[in-house]
């Protein structure tokens, strides 16, 4: 429908939108850390962990809406952030 030129240019915006967003997100993360006194990094993580599970939440949530996979929704979530636990590495 767009064409080749047209995602192209999408691609292009949609890399635009996205550095200017990481750029907000860490402004944010180390005035986060600074305010709290955690150390950059377990900010750094929290945000992680916490990004990478609301996306898994919210499917679970759905999925639990539907009483036959409540299980599967529950593990899920469960083995994200037990996975997000274990893999990260400790600071010092």
């Amino acid at each position: 429908m767009l064409g080749l030129w047209g995602n192209v240019l999408v691609l292009f915006g949609a890399l635009v939108v996205l550095a200017k967003a990481s750029d907000v997100a860490i402004n944010n993360s180390v005035k986060v850390a600074d305010i709290t006194g955690f150390g950059r990094t377990t900010v750094g993580f929290i945000l992680v962990a916490f990004s990478t599970s609301l996306p898994e939440l919210l499917v679970s949530v759905f999925a639990a809406i539907r009483q036959e996979s409540v299980g599967v929704a529950v593990g899920n979530v469960l083995g994200s952030n037990i996975v997000n636990i274990c893999l990260s590495p400790v600071e010092k």
